[in-house]
């Protein structure tokens, strides 16, 4: 395998998804419903990720949005 078939094995394998742990010290401290907000958003595959409609369905969103 050559030099830049390497390096691009590597790049691809630090693109490969990671689970969100919210015992994770990231999350450690943040609210658990932003938590779970952002593993909907960033979810790698398209198709599992949330929709608009989601997001504003979410109770962290809709904690905060005003509805006229």
């Amino acid at each position: 395998m050559s030099l830049e078939a390497e390096n691009g094995k590597s790049m691809i394998d630090m693109l490969k998804p990671k689970v969100m742990n919210s015992s994770n010290n990231v999350f450690k401290n943040m609210d658990e419903d932003f938590v779970d907000l952002l593993k909907k958003m960033l979810q790698f595959n398209p198709s599992k990720r949330m929709t608009m409609n989601e997001l504003m369905e979410h109770r962290l969103v809709k904690s905060f949005r005003k509805i006229e």
